[in-house]
């Protein structure tokens, strides 16, 4: 039966603690009314004022082929022979990296404010805020890359999109154009000396002397292969055929491993110089094509992502005013210093709490007033003592007197004018006594052991 009582005391307690928090609370907001009324007609204009803004949303798709392990030049399948290398812009992987290269991405950048300006578009945002709003996604199993970019102008978005393409070939084709032209120049100097190389090894084989009963058919089907490598160089052709001719009627010994030596590498420098002229030819046509660097490019798609609304705006400003008034009225009366809380008053001074009484009242005495009138100072035949960290107007004291009906009643501020004597009350009144005087007076008082009936707030 005791522990169910002591429950239920508890519970009284818990539930008035909360009852005066609420109390406070709501006392809290009507004394900073007009400050939560300014702060709240302020966040509401703003959020009126506040363009809503419809973004639009565009999409597209680059799809590349599968790698190969060669490069493609004219339609033939090439490794650019002596010096071969692949075009990024044709590489799925590279290619994602290059749409995100901040030198891509400030050109499009550039592209951007250029609309902006001539559409008198006032919307432009910097380079790193314009950056959110373009997106790269590689998709690795269908071999794509999704592209998408918002602006609250669906014909500028269009227009990035398509830059976007435009700006990629035309550094695809940059970066062949400037490769191939290295390469034929690289080409051009093999040429010469590879043209060299096969006149003089062709001179040595032709002044080589073989005997008449070699057979010449032999030779004839040997020195084709040279010719056929060779093209349609039609001296180098007439030569060879003129040396042929020779050998019929030239009998002498030869040594027949410096035949073959000579053959081979009279050979194999008429096919180096035969690959690099198609390689030539191939490359100067691959030169003025306009290539596309991807495969496949999607259509655009726009979505229209609708702007916040204005109702949830006002009611953001509403919660914001009222979120901006509470923290700047916290701050004016931290910094102010003064006891507005009946609440703390009773849960910071050790002094009994006898009750908070509303002095403007003038239709009679209320329930504590009555209270302290009965059981305090009705009792009392001496003055009554009332000490106060702030001070107490005339009106204010006079009001007191008329409803406690005593006409003894003096008013202390400092504890040095202090008699010693047992109808001591402490008198604070609320919104005025400031926290730091309050608690000086209250240990001084503590320290001199005054004897103190209770703490009575006015308000």
């Amino acid at each position: 039966m005791i522990n169910k009582n002591n429950a239920y005391k508890t519970d009284l307690k818990y539930t008035q603690r909360n009852f005066i928090n609420i109390k406070e609370l709501i006392n809290f907001y009507i004394r900073n009314r007009i400050t939560f009324s300014i702060f709240t007609v302020l966040s509401i204009i703003t959020s009126l004022l506040v363009p809503i803004k419809n973004i639009w949303e565009g999409k597209t798709t680059m799809s590349y082929y599968a790698d190969q392990n060669f490069v493609l030049i004219s339609g033939f399948a090439s490794d650019y022979f002596i010096k071969g290398i692949k075009n990024p812009y044709e590489n799925i992987f590279s290619a994602l990296n290059i749409l995100k290269d901040e030198s891509f991405l400030k050109e499009l950048y550039k592209f951007y404010k250029e609309k902006k300006l001539k559409s008198k578009d006032n919307s432009l945002i910097s380079y790193n805020k314009w950056k959110e709003n373009i997106s790269f996604k590689l998709d690795r199993i269908y071999r794509t890359i999704s592209i998408t970019y918002k602006d609250p102008n669906k014909e500028i978005a269009s227009s990035i999109l398509n830059k976007i393409y435009l700006n990629y070939k035309q550094s695809s084709n940059s970066y062949k154009s400037k490769f191939i032209s290295e390469t034929l120049k690289e080409y051009l100097n093999l040429t010469k000396k590879y043209e060299k190389r096969s006149r003089e090894s062709l001179k040595l084989l032709s002044n080589f002397k073989i005997k008449k009963s070699t057979r010449v058919e032999a030779v004839k089907e040997l020195y084709s292969q040279i010719i056929e490598d060779v093209g349609n160089n039609k001296r180098t052709q007439k030569g060879v055929y003129k040396f042929i001719e020779e050998q019929n009627q030239i009998s002498s010994k030869y040594n027949p491993n410096e035949f073959t030596s000579l053959l081979r590498e009279a050979t194999l420098n008429s096919s180096i110089l035969n690959r690099l002229l198609k390689e030539t030819e191939l490359l100067k046509i691959e030169l003025n094509i306009d290539k596309i660097p991807w495969n496949t490019r999607g259509d655009i798609s726009f979505t229209l992502n609708k702007g916040t609304s204005r109702y949830s705006l006002i009611s953001f400003g509403i919660i914001s005013g009222i979120l901006l008034g509470s923290v700047f009225s916290l701050i004016k009366e931290s910094k102010n210093d003064i006891l507005y809380s009946s609440y703390e008053i009773n849960e910071n001074y050790k002094y009994p709490f006898l009750g908070e009484i509303n002095i403007s009242n003038k239709s009679g005495l209320d329930n504590n007033s009555r209270f302290i009138n009965k059981f305090f100072l009705e009792k009392i035949n001496d003055k009554i003592i009332f000490i106060s960290p702030s001070e107490i107007s005339k009106e204010n004291l006079l009001n007191l007197e008329l409803q406690f009906n005593r006409k003894d009643i003096q008013l202390v501020y400092e504890t040095g004018d202090l008699e010693y004597n047992d109808n001591n009350f402490i008198l604070i009144k609320k919104g005025y006594a400031k926290r730091e005087l309050t608690n000086t007076l209250i240990n001084q008082l503590s320290i001199i052991k005054m004897p103190i009936k209770g703490i009575i707030i006015i308000s």
